[in-house]
């Protein structure tokens, strides 16, 4: 399943330019004492705090590929002087032993994922991606692709029926027989 939110990362790229801009013009007409308008500081602190919600939230854009034999996961910010950090994972699906998504302050949403490491602690680690700007649907559909990644890790492997090159064969009865003894 390839599941991305490209939409959304441009929409809040234009939304952090147009912020940008209302604070750096609101800042500039506040220190040079052109009264444009009376509510210059207001505007500038409302640009600043929606700046800090935004970067708050993470990195706008994910990006999630299980197509194939590898899983891929990527966090990509939205603009380049963001304070967000960019993750990106790719492991074989049979790593997987664990996930949560979980809630925090003010709409953010972590996606965490344990695999299996020799450099992690337990013999796992954990990595940690922002799933703020994803719909419920999405976070529906990501939430059932990992848990059936996970059901496929958990099986049991199941070997075929031993033949005749083996040293194992089928008595009358239904019993196994070691070949040789009676």
């Amino acid at each position: 399943m390839k599941l991305q939110n490209r939409a959304t990362r441009n929409k809040v790229a234009i939304l952090n330019i147009l912020l940008l801009i209302g604070l750096a013009t609101s800042i500039v007409f506040f220190f040079l004492r052109i009264e444009i308008r009376s509510y210059d500081i207001i505007v500038a602190a409302v640009c600043l705090v929606s700046l800090l919600c935004l970067n708050y939230l993470g990195a706008p854009f994910f990006k999630y590929d299980s197509n194939g034999e590898t899983l891929i996961i990527q966090n990509e910010k939205a603009l380049p002087f963001s304070l967000t950090r960019e993750h990106s994972a790719d492991f074989p699906k049979e790593k997987l032993t664990k996930f949560s998504i979980n809630y925090h302050f003010l709409f953010k949403r972590t996606l965490e994922i344990y695999i299996k490491s020799r450099r992690g602690s337990h013999g796992r680690s954990k990595l940690s991606f922002n799933i703020s700007y994803l719909d419920r649907k999405d976070v529906a559909n990501l939430k059932i692709s990992l848990n059936k990644m996970l059901h496929e890790n958990n099986k049991v492997t199941i070997f075929d029926a031993p033949n005749e090159d083996n040293d194992v064969q089928k008595g009358t009865s239904g019993e196994l027989k070691l070949n040789g003894s009676t």
